[in-house]
């Protein structure tokens, strides 16, 4: 079994080659930021936090894990979810208007109809 640490690792790999490709510098934040990449684009600066799964159901296992997470998707930041990453990696972008939030002990998240549907 992939520890949750490897996944996350590689699907942060996959988002910083993604951002790249679309011409940003990309920069690793600080670990108690709520998002784990800053990506700097001609036009527009984007904090995300990367949730990353070995599964191809974006919905399976979706959950922010801090008040930091919550707070930066609430304040305009983007959360990459990236699925399949050991295989075919795909990455959905969302923010706070794609997403429906449940609190749990944590907030779990659930992508709204019309994203993509074809993954739901």
């Amino acid at each position: 079994m992939v520890a949750n640490k490897e996944i996350s690792k590689k699907a942060i790999e996959i988002v910083e080659e993604y951002e790249k490709r679309y011409g940003a510098k990309v920069q690793i934040a600080n670990k108690m930021s709520g998002y784990d990449i800053i990506s700097i684009r001609s036009n527009e600066t984007r904090k995300i936090e990367v949730k990353g799964t070995r599964k191809k159901k974006p919905n399976e296992g979706f959950i922010l894990n801090s008040q930091e997470e919550f707070n930066n998707l609430e304040n305009g930041g983007y959360i990459y979810r990236v699925i399949d990453v050991f295989g075919k990696p795909e990455i959905i972008e969302l923010t706070k208007d794609d997403v429906e939030t449940i609190k749990e002990p944590r907030w779990r998240l659930k992508i709204k109809r019309g994203i993509d549907a074809s993954l739901l």
